[in-house]
């Protein structure tokens, strides 16, 4: 089984396209979401809201995009039922692959560092020059 392939986002936050920028260059036809997480679907609970919120403030800056949501929606869940002793031990495997998709693990977080306040939305500029 192939290792999954890191998120460009994450990539260019740890410095990687700026290192070696030919070895991503099949990836700048990859679309480029800019638009923020959003609030918590209408639906939720205040309880569900409030995990939300929790993690969308937890993720490294730069790392939740739109697209991001039903993953976002999916940690919402899982956190819940954790917290409300509903969680099995497989939801449990789940919520830890998902934390780690976003960089929200320790070994995961100390691949990514937060992007300068001024530097592009485009995580492939380092692509195009």
């Amino acid at each position: 089984m192939p290792k999954p392939r890191k998120p460009t986002a994450l990539l260019a936050l740890n410095g990687g396209l700026a290192t070696n920028p030919g070895r991503y260059a099949d990836r700048l036809s990859e679309p480029n979401v800019t638009l923020p997480i959003g609030s918590a679907p209408s639906g939720f609970s205040k309880a569900k809201r409030a995990i939300w919120d929790e993690v969308a403030g937890l993720v490294a800056p730069g790392v939740l995009q739109r697209s991001d949501r039903i993953i976002l929606e999916l940690i919402t869940h899982l956190i819940y039922d954790l917290r409300t002793g509903q969680s099995t031990v497989a939801s449990i495997a789940q919520l830890r692959m998902a934390l780690a998709s976003l960089g929200m693990t320790p070994s995961d977080r100390s691949r990514v560092s937060a992007a300068p306040q001024d530097s592009p939305n485009d995580p492939l500029q380092f692509l195009d020059s």
